[in-house]
C-alpha cells in the first residue's frame, strides 16, 4: 500500500474515531483509535507526517497579489513589512519592478493570512505615521514661536524615523510570535517550516517572468523622537490574523496533534 493510501486510511480511521466519540460510543471509538495507532506504528509514521501530508493535499501553493497604495514605484518600508509578515506566516514575497505590488507566495491559507495581516499593518503604519507627523510638526512650530515659514528643521525626518521604528518593532514582535509557535509545537512546527520553505522556493523558481528581487532600502531618517514614537506604535499594532477567524496552518497543526494524540 502506497504512502498516500495509508495516510488516506489514517484520516478515515480518525474520522470514524471522532464520530463514535461524539455519540458516546467509547468502545467503538477506542477500537478505531487502536487501529489508527497500529497502522501508524506498522508504517513508522509520525503524527507530524500525517498532518503535513494532509496539508499538502488541502492547501495548494500559489500567489496572492496585494497593491497597498496602487503607486507606480517601489516603497522600501512596504516591502520590508511584507517580507517580515511573509516570514512569520510561512510565505515568501516577490516584488514587481516599477510598482508597489507585493506578491505573497505560499500555501492558500498562509498567503491569505499574509495578505490580510499585511494589509492591516500597512494601513496602520501609514495612518499612525501621518497622525504622529502632523502632531510633531505642529508642536515644533509652536515651540519655534509659530514662525510664518512653518515648523522648520525641528520635525525634519520625523515621518521616516517613525515608520522605520514602527516597522522594526513589528518585525521583532512577529519574530517573537514565530519563536513562541516553535516552542509550543516543537518538531511539528519545524517540519512545516522546512517543507514550506523548500516547496515555496521550488514553486517560485518555476514561476515565469518573476524573480525574488531584494527589498529596496527603507529610509530611516535621523529623528530620535520619531523613531521612539514609531516603536511605541509598533507595540500597539495588531499582528494577528484574528479577522480571518483563526490561526490557519499553525493552529490547525496544533488541533490535529491534539485530536490524533487524544486517548493514545
Amino acid at each position: 500500500m502506497g504512502k498516500d493510501k495509508i495516510i488516506d486510511r489514517l484520516r478515515k480511521l480518525h474520522a470514524h474515531y471522532e464520530s463514535s466519540k461524539s455519540i458516546g460510543n467509547e468502545a467503538e471509538a477506542m477500537a478505531f483509535l487502536g487501529k489508527f495507532n497500529e497502522l501508524m506504528t506498522e508504517h513508522k509514521l509520525s503524527m507530524e507526517e500525517v498532518t503535513v501530508e494532509q496539508r499538502d493535499r488541502e492547501e495548494p501553493l500559489g500567489e496572492e497579489y496585494v497593491k497597498p497604495f496602487g503607486k507606480r514605484a517601489r516603497i522600501g518600508w512596504v516591502e520590508h513589512l511584507a517580507e517580515y509578515v511573509a516570514r512569520a506566516y510561512f510565505c515568501r514575497i516577490l516584488v514587481v519592478s516599477g510598482s508597489d505590488t507585493i506578491i505573497f507566495v505560499g500555501r492558500e491559507t498562509d498567503r491569505k493570512m499574509c495578505s490580510y495581516v499585511f494589509s492591516k499593518l500597512v494601513n496602520f503604519v501609514k495612518d499612525e505615521a501621518d497622525r504622529a507627523t502632523r502632531k510633531a510638526r505642529y508642536q515644533a512650530w509652536v515651540d519655534a514661536g509659530k514662525p510664518s515659514g512653518g515648523a522648520g528643521p525641528a520635525a525634519r525626518g520625523f515621518r521616516e524615523s517613525f515608520i522605520a521604528g514602527c516597522v522594526r518593532r513589528i518585525r521583532e514582535r512577529l519574530a517573537e510570535l514565530r519563536a513562541q509557535e516553535e516552542k509550543t509545537h516543537g518538531n511539528a512546527y519545524s517540519l512545516v517550516v522546512q517543507r514550506s520553505t523548500m516547496e515555496v522556493t521550488k514553486f517560485i523558481e518555476q514561476m515565469p517572468g518573476l524573480s525574488t528581487a531584494r527589498s529596496s532600502s527603507m529610509r530611516s531618517g535621523n529623528h530620535a523622537g520619531g523613531y521612539a514614537a514609531g516603536r511605541a506604535a509598533g507595540d500597539r499594532a495588531n499582528i494577528a490574523a484574528d479577522g480571518l477567524g483563526g490561526g490557519g496552518a499553525r493552529s490547525e497543526l496544533s488541533k490535529e496533534r491534539k485530536q490524533l494524540g487524544s486517548g493514545s
